[in-house]
Formats: structure tokens, sequence, C-alpha cells
């Protein structure tokens, strides 16, 4: 029962073969053979079964075949992606956790270590998070108050753009994550 309970708390990405962002990730053979166990009706055939197919499941674990995450990795992962548009890679599938993080209107705020003006007036954020945002639209900015409590609010824009204000004042400026 333990086997079946932990079997099913996982959520399962497969990162063999590429996936459109529309497509939900197939179910990799190894966990359908896993849930197939569930069928057999004697006790002592389905726990081989179960044995068996766990023993299947960590081996593709540990050789790298499958890739088991939970909610708090995914939410981690999209988080810390947020802001880098990879299209070389393969899509994958994240599960909808009932909030809705891929909202335009969404804001995500990241606490400024430090910033760098460009030569041309333009600005880099550094935060605390390692994220880096460039500033890419060539508009004035204010200067940023120094201090250690500023912060950077980012929200997504049309085609894949960014729109960042600081300490969520003033007027948007256009930026690029670059790290």
């Amino acid at each position: 029962m333990r086997t079946l309970k932990l079997a099913s708390s996982l959520i399962i990405s497969c990162l063999a073969a590429p996936l459109s962002a529309q497509t939900a990730p197939a179910t990799p053979q190894v966990l359908t053979q896993l849930y197939k166990c569930k069928q057999i009706v004697d006790d002592a055939a389905r726990l081989t079964c179960y044995d068996a197919g766990v023993g299947r499941v960590e081996k593709a674990q540990k050789t790298g075949e499958l890739v088991a995450i939970d909610r708090e990795a995914a939410k981690e992962i999209k988080r810390e992606s947020f802001g880098f548009n990879i299209p070389s890679l393969p899509k994958i599938s994240f599960p909808s956790f009932g909030d809705d993080d891929d909202d335009k209107s969404a804001l995500t705020v990241l606490q400024i270590k430090r910033s760098k003006k460009k030569a041309r007036g333009d600005y880099i954020f550094y935060t605390e998070n390692d994220q880096v945002w460039e500033q890419v639209d060539g508009l004035g900015l204010r200067r940023v108050p120094r201090g250690a409590d500023n912060e950077l609010h980012v929200r997504k824009a049309a085609m894949g753009s960014f729109l960042a204000r600081v300490n969520g004042q003033g007027a948007s400026i256009r930026v690029r994550r670059i790290q």
C-alpha cells in the first residue's frame, strides 16, 4: 500500500521526448507497468508486481530516464526560470497547481541586491536570488534609490517581453533577463 501511495503521489516528467506546450506528457512506460499492478486480483502476485515495478522506477530515476518532482519543486523551477525563454530545450508541461502563474498580469517581486547604470543610461539589476535583469528600452529611468530595500517588480508583457518598475513606482521599463 505504501508503494502505491508513493508512486501515485509523485509528479513525473519524462525528459526523453520533446513535447509541445499544448500536449500533456505521456505517462512513461515504467509507470504504466507499475499502474497495471493494481489490476491483479491475487494479493501475492500484486505485491510481487509492485515490488518489481518500484524497482524499475527507482532504477529509472537513478539513471536519469525518469525525473520526479513534487509541487514545491515545480513551483521553484517556474520561479527560478521566470524571465527566460529557452526554445531549444524540450517543453516540459507542468501540471496546474490551481494558481495561474502564467497570467500576464501576475507580478514577480525581486529584491534588488545592487544596480549598475550603463554608459547609455540603462540599468542592470542584480537580485538577491542571483537573477540579472537588464533594461533594454533606452527610456530614462530616474536614479535608482540607494538602500537595501529596493525591489524590482517584474511582469510579463506582450510577445514574451517583460516590464519592470523599481519599488513598484514610476513608469514601467522594458527589461530582459540575462542571467
